[in-house]
C-alpha cells in the first residue's frame, strides 16, 4: 500500500493545480493588459439644441395636442381652447398670457412648441378684450 508520501511523488503539476494556477496568471495579465492600454475615455456628448419635434398652431390646435405642450395640462388646454372660441384667435403666442393660468414662465417654456399661423383677418368679437377698451 502506497502511503501518502509517495503518490505525491507520481503525481504532475497538474495533479496540484498547476493549470489553476497558470490560468489564474494569465487571465489576470489579460485583464490588466487591457485595463492599462483602453483609450481615455472620450469627452461627453455636448447637447445640441434642435427644433422641437412638436410644433402647434395655437389658434388650430385641440385640447388633445395643446396638453402636448410643457406645463400645459388638460385643464388648462381646455382653457386655452375656451379662451380662443370665446375672445378669438391668438395674434401672437405673448397673448397666451390672457388665459387664466399661464404666465411668463409658462410662455417660455411653450414658446418653442407653438407659432400662430398671421391669417389675413383677424377676428375680433364684440367680447374681445382690444374690442371692449374701444368702446
Amino acid at each position: 500500500m502506497e502511503t501518502l508520501r509517495d503518490q505525491w511523488q507520481h503525481e504532475t503539476p497538474f495533479h496540484r493545480g498547476g493549470v489553476q494556477r497558470l490560468l489564474l496568471v494569465t487571465a489576470t495579465l489579460g485583464v490588466l493588459g487591457i485595463w492599462w492600454t483602453s483609450p481615455t475615455p472620450s469627452p461627453p456628448l455636448q447637447h445640441q439644441p434642435s427644433k422641437p419635434l412638436l410644433r402647434l398652431d395655437l389658434n388650430t390646435a385641440g385640447m388633445r395636442e395643446l396638453s402636448l405642450l410643457p406645463s400645459v395640462g388638460p385643464t388648462l388646454a381646455a382653457r386655452i381652447v375656451e379662451n380662443r372660441e370665446r375672445w378669438g384667435t391668438f395674434r401672437t403666442v405673448e397673448e397666451l398670457g390672457r388665459v387664466h393660468g399661464i404666465g411668463d414662465k409658462s410662455i417660455a417654456a411653450i414658446r418653442p412648441y407653438c407659432y400662430v399661423e398671421p391669417h389675413s383677418g383677424i377676428e375680433v368679437t364684440a367680447e374681445s378684450p382690444s374690442f371692449v377698451g374701444s368702446r
